[in-house]
């Protein structure tokens, strides 16, 4: 919700974030497809339940943008996780980018036109 920031402490809280000594993102959990959001930037993957997709935005608008992907359960190996680009998008020049080991993760920057692998 509201920011504020402590001048004895120079501690930021955002929302009820706080970066008191720590970085702090946004973690999103997903068990299920799902489409990545404006506000999500860790999301981490449960694919417990069965192989899933993830879809990304659309890179317009979005030099800069990270977004990491992380197999939380250790499932990957046998239900895969799907990550799938909007539009003609593509990421490392793929439409699709699938997280098959378990614990595997995937951080990815966009340039504003397509995904790249970090």
């Amino acid at each position: 919700s509201g920011l504020t920031f402590n001048k004895t402490s120079n501690v930021v809280t955002v929302g009820g974030l706080s970066n008191a000594g720590a970085q702090v993102v946004n973690r999103t959990a997903a068990t299920t497809t799902y489409s990545v959001t404006a506000t999500d930037y860790y999301i981490g993957c449960n694919t417990n339940g069965g192989a899933f997709t993830v879809t990304l935005p659309a890179t317009s608008g979005l030099e800069g943008r990270i977004l990491w992907f992380k197999d939380e359960k250790g499932e990957a190996g046998t239900n895969t996780l799907t990550l799938s680009c909007s539009n003609a998008e593509t990421l490392d020049g793929q439409t699709t980018r699938v997280i098959d080991t378990n614990y595997g993760s995937l951080t990815m920057v966009s340039d504003g036109s397509n995904w790249f692998i970090i």
